[in-house]
């Protein structure tokens, strides 16, 4: 467990060092047994309040519950705390401290106060919406008790956190970096799939042929319909380099979070924007080591879209420098592809 003082009343603590004198002067010129019970109640009360208070701590417990540690970003789910004194001495005003800056508790308060007899448990209900995408904590923080005398406090931090891993939604965001059929004159796709052209050579218009394959200059000319030849094209691929932080996401803070949460949305809108046009991108990005997906269907794109949002991490720096500078060089030198590159670092 992880102790840090909360709050000290200032006037309360002043007060309760001018009693501490004046027993002092008491016991001092008085002397027997009464004044020195009334010196050392003084000297001793900070201290063994702060032990009494590690010690209702030490007995208390919590559990907090969603249906799922993997949720989706904006949609609610049923949230569950349980408190629980395994001691056998009662807690009062006990106050329960929530963290409502990446998920919104419906229904519970940044701040809760209750109260736990010797063996009682309770239960507070409500609902989670996760405000952001990645992965970090949410939940129940701290509790904090005070000395009977309100002079100070002291702060638990809960040991067993609960952390979520939240799936980004998919939206437009990366439209308009992606639309390349708007951004350049020719349409861009992968090397893995080809398109039909016109050709120079030419047949006589035969049924069921699509009319735009039609050559109406020669019809013109000659009044005999005439169709052109198809021929088949390898394009070119486009490729997008994902490159996020070289950091923990449990070290994150709330910048940081938001920041994930944009990345990860441009993300998966990339894949989806790609996917559901049954058109092929190659999406590098990191998972441990470097990976590498081509989506190009609605079921490809699930399963980019399952394995990102587990979350984008390192194993070693080398994997993110490797990433970095592999990305630089094909934005170079890569002729044969279209290479988008998205860094998440600069998006704070």
């Amino acid at each position: 467990m992880f102790f840090r003082c909360g709050s000290v009343h200032r006037k309360r603590l002043l007060i309760y060092l001018l009693i501490l004198a004046g027993v002092v002067v008491f016991a001092s010129l008085e002397g027997g047994l009464f004044p020195y019970f009334c010196l050392y109640a003084a000297l001793l009360y900070l201290p063994f309040q702060a032990l009494m208070t590690c010690l209702y701590f030490a007995f208390f417990k919590c559990y907090q519950e969603l249906p799922d540690h993997m949720t989706v970003k904006g949609e609610e789910y049923p949230y569950r705390l349980i408190l629980e004194n395994t001691g056998i001495l009662p807690v009062n005003d006990l106050i329960l401290w929530f963290d409502h800056s990446c998920c919104q508790l419906r229904g519970i308060g940044e701040q809760e106060t209750v109260s736990l007899s010797a063996g009682s448990r309770q239960e507070k209900p409500g609902t989670a919406v996760c405000r952001y995408a990645g992965t970090y904590e949410i939940g129940l923080k701290e509790v904090e008790l005070w000395d009977p005398f309100r002079i100070f406090s002291l702060r638990m931090i809960i040991p067993s956190v609960f952390r979520v891993t939240v799936r980004p939604r998919v939206t437009d965001a990366a439209r308009s970096a992606v639309d390349f059929e708007n951004l350049l004159a020719s349409r861009l796709f992968s090397t893995h799939q080809e398109e039909e052209i016109p050709g120079n050579e030419m047949h006589r218009y035969e049924n069921g042929e699509p009319l735009r394959r039609v050559n109406w200059k020669v019809y013109a000319r000659s009044g005999k319909l005439m169709t052109r030849i198809p021929e088949r094209k390898n394009l070119r691929e486009v490729q997008i380099y994902l490159i996020a932080r070289n950091k923990p996401a449990e070290l994150f803070d709330l910048t940081e979070i938001r920041c994930r949460d944009r990345f990860l949305e441009f993300a998966v809108s990339a894949a989806w924007y790609f996917g559901s046009r049954r058109e092929a991108v190659r999406l590098v990005f990191p998972r441990g080591g470097i990976r590498e997906m081509v989506v190009s269907s609605p079921d490809t794109f699930l399963t980019f879209y399952d394995e990102i949002s587990r979350g984008p991490f390192y194993n070693t720096d080398d994997e993110a420098d490797r990433l970095v500078q592999e990305s630089a060089l094909r934005e170079k030198n890569g002729t044969d592809s279209v290479i988008l590159r998205v860094e998440e670092e600069t998006l704070i």
